[in-house]
């Protein structure tokens, strides 16, 4: 998948997001040879202030000849 159809998909993502009300930050990063992922949605409150819906991060790294990653689910907050 190349950087621009990757990119296309993000923005696609968050507009699907922003139509139903939501907020969604992607972060990735790529810290000691890792693959970090940061995936946070939240939802405005009715005083403007963020209201956190739920929150995952996840890692992967090559070894053995295999990519090994790990996803985890840190939070969810009684939503819609």
């Amino acid at each position: 998948m190349t950087v621009a159809r990757s990119q296309s998909m993000l923005e696609q993502l968050e507009a699907e997001a922003r139509d139903r009300g939501l907020l969604l930050r992607l972060q990735v990063g790529r810290p000691l040879g890792l693959w970090s992922l940061r995936l946070v949605v939240a939802q405005q409150g009715s005083s403007g202030n963020l209201l956190l819906l739920g929150e995952m991060k996840g890692s992967g790294f090559y070894g053995d000849d295999s990519l090994r990653t790990q996803l985890t689910l840190l939070g969810e907050q009684g939503g819609q």
